[in-house]
């Protein structure tokens, strides 16, 4: 009852699940996913999935299981950028170490910028 409707957005268009990401509730994503209309790959007003957000704030186990439950591991959000852009910025070397070894795409690169790239301009040389 508490998630009775998994397609509801908020203010900034992210539905419950990008709210569970966002926070790093691996609890609340695993029930999320067990509802029927469960909208996996929402994207936000910026274009960003429920694995982009738990990328950049580095919350692990999040993005393993959105990657199990089958969420594109490439998908760009409006300004081009994958979530593994978005780990590299935050420099969440843990994160990106599984992105990659789910298949990201390291030579993607978004306004001349791959993920190398954004970890660098962010002076995280991990």
């Amino acid at each position: 009852e508490v998630f009775a409707d998994p397609t509801i957005k908020n203010r900034v268009g992210g539905v419950p699940l990008h709210v569970a990401a966002i926070n790093g509730r691996v609890e609340c994503i695993r029930a999320l996913l067990t509802m029927e209309d469960l909208p996996l790959d929402a994207h936000n007003k910026d274009g960003r999935a429920a694995l982009h957000v738990a990328a950049v704030r580095g919350h692990t186990e999040c993005v393993k299981v959105l990657l199990d439950a089958g969420a594109a591991v490439d998908e760009k959000d409006r300004f081009g950028y994958t979530a593994l852009h978005r780990a590299a910025f935050g420099g969440r070397l843990e994160t990106s170490r599984v992105l990659l070894a789910a298949g990201a795409d390291v030579h993607h690169a978004s306004r001349q910028r791959s993920a190398l790239h954004a970890a660098a301009i962010w002076n995280h040389g991990d």
